[in-house]
C-alpha cells in the first residue's frame, strides 16, 4: 500500500539486478518490496562496492564503503555524485 516513496534504504541489494551472489548479496524479498513500492531511488549496501542499476521505475544504487567514498544525491536533477572520503584506510 506504500506509494509516492522517493527513497528506499536497505542493507542488502535486490535480487536480479546484477549485484552479485544471491542470496548473500542480492535478496529476493528486498526485490519483492522494491517492485511493490516502486520508489524513485533505492540505496543499498552489503556488497561494499558502487554499482548503479535500474528497474522500470527505480534507480538502484549499491554504495561503496564510507571509508572509500560518500555520496550526495540531487533529487531535482536525479544526479548522484561520489566524493572520496578523507581516509584511504
Amino acid at each position: 500500500q506504500l506509494r509516492d516513496i522517493d527513497i528506499m534504504l536497505a542493507h542488502g541489494c535486490p535480487a536480479g539486478l546484477g549485484y552479485g551472489r544471491e542470496p548473500d548479496y542480492s535478496v529476493q524479498p528486498i526485490r519483492d518490496v522494491l517492485d511493490a513500492v516502486q520508489p524513485r531511488f533505492m540505496f543499498c549496501g552489503h556488497a561494499h562496492y558502487y554499482k548503479e542499476a535500474r528497474t522500470d521505475t527505480t534507480a538502484v544504487y549499491a554504495m561503496n564503503e564510507l571509508k572509500h567514498e560518500y555520496y550526495i544525491l540531487d533529487t531535482m536533477t536525479e544526479v548522484l555524485e561520489a566524493f572520496p572520503s578523507g581516509s584511504a584506510a
